[in-house]
This record gives C-alpha cells, structure tokens and sequence, in this order.
C-alpha cells in the first residue's frame, strides 16, 4: 500500500511540474508571437487583424494537443513500466523458486543430467541431485524441459520408485499421470509409458 501511494504522489508530482514547465514554455511562445504581431499592429486594417486572431488561436490549439500527446506519452510509459513490475513481482511471489532454478540452469548442467540418465536410466532426481550439487527442483526443471528425457526418466520410474520408497520421495512415479513433474509431452497424460 505504502509502495502505491508513494508511486501515486510521484506521479503527481512529476504531472504538476511537466504541467508548469510546459505552461511557461507555452506562455513564451505565445508572448513572442504576439509582440511579432503587436509590432506589425500599428497599420493594421480589420482582414489582417482578423488573420492574426485566427493563427494565434490555431497555434495555441497546435500547443495543445501536443501537450496532450506529450502527457499521454509520458504516462503510458510510466503505466508499462509498471505493468512489468507488478507481472515481475507477481511472477516471483507466485512461482517460488522459479527465477532461482532459471539462473542455475545453463547449458552445461543440462547436458551433465542428460549424460547421467543416459548412462545409467535407474538414476533418481536425488542421486543427480546429490551428485551434480544442485537442487531436486533444478533437475525436475531440467527433466520437464525436454520431452525425450522425460520419457526415458518416466520409463524405468518402477524400478526407481522402488529404490525411494524407503524415503517416500519418488524421483520418477510410474505412472506419469499421477507424477508431480507434470509433463508437456501430451502422450504422457494419458499414463503411456513407451
């Protein structure tokens, strides 16, 4: 609350003193194009007044709108701005962990998980884990990525299961559609284990 209100002042704050700057940039320019005009004035018939009138008037209306446009400009860019810190914060608070998997995760600790389940398909996420330092978490993200890994994982989950029962934290469940890594690969959802 206290973020928003202070965001919301700022905003004011910037508004009034865009406003007041732009009045007297606007004001200038208004008072330098009248004496240009009050100069000529002396002999001026009613045609040339008239002329005068309606260009001043066509200027300042100039003037306006782009203001107007400056404003809108000016504050959109500041709404996005905070459009991308509320989906940033959101996305954060939402999926913990989810920024800190994406930073560990690089090409060569995926290729080092991908090496270890080839070699030996009966590795647990805890083994890799434990082996390779990093999180069960990274290596369930790392899994899910790619569909071909997750399917060579998922198929020797029995055996695996079998293994971590004494722990009660399966790696890799037998059946993919009660699993907890949730798959992308659309064959999985149906439970097929190829």
């Amino acid at each position: 609350m206290d973020r928003e209100e202070s965001t919301a002042r700022k905003r004011r704050l910037i508004r009034k003193r865009w406003r007041a700057r732009q009045s007297q940039e606007t004001l200038i320019r208004m008072r330098a194009a009248d004496n240009e005009y009050h100069r000529r004035r002396e002999g001026e018939t009613q045609e040339e007044r008239q002329k005068r009138l309606e260009f001043l008037s066509e200027y300042r209306e100039r003037i306006r709108q782009q203001q107007r446009q400056d404003i809108v400009n000016q504050f959109s860019t500041v709404i996005d701005t905070k459009r991308k810190t509320l989906w940033y914060n959101r996305l954060s608070s939402e999926v913990e962990g989810f920024l800190i998997c994406q930073e560990r995760v690089n090409g060569a600790t995926t290729s080092t998980v991908n090496e270890l389940i080839r070699q030996n398909r009966r590795i647990t996420t805890r083994e890799i884990a434990v082996e390779l330092s990093i999180s069960k978490g990274t290596v369930h993200h790392i899994i899910h990525k790619k569909p071909w890994l997750w399917q060579s994982f998922c198929t020797v989950g029995a055996q695996a299961s079998v293994r971590e029962s004494e722990d009660s934290e399966n790696g890799c469940l037998s059946d993919p559609a009660v699993s907890t890594l949730k798959p992308s690969a659309p064959f999985l959802y149906a439970g097929i284990s190829v």
